[in-house]
């Protein structure tokens, strides 16, 4: 962990631990998406040892390796979705994933 991840500032004040590799284009990448989307999260969440989906039976998840992120875990479930079943704030702001997805990346 010490050796691999950072804990960095990114360009909207939050702080955010990740791998040291992807740190500079994370940051870069998810201030495009913001301006290009008028979507900007406010809960990130990257490095974070544990499962795929919280099961010991799944791998190691990418976040185990500072790799992984989420955006606003409570309004972007899996399938697009809240909780409630309305449409995931992604989904509501779909150049938020394709500035990600332009550059090779799912979000």
């Amino acid at each position: 962990v010490a050796a691999n991840i950072v804990e960095r500032r990114l360009w909207d004040g939050q702080k955010l631990n990740m791998h040291a590799l992807v740190a500079d284009e994370f940051d870069w990448l998810f201030e495009q998406a913001s301006k290009a989307s008028g979507y900007q999260p406010y809960y990130l969440v990257g490095y974070k040892p544990r499962h795929t989906l919280w099961d010991p039976a799944k791998s190691l998840s990418t976040h185990s390796w500072g790799s992984g992120f989420d955006f606003d875990c409570d309004y972007n479930d899996l399938g697009g979705v809240d909780a409630k079943g309305n449409p995931s704030r992604m989904r509501k702001a779909p150049k938020f994933a394709e500035t990600f997805k332009a550059y090779g990346l799912e979000p």
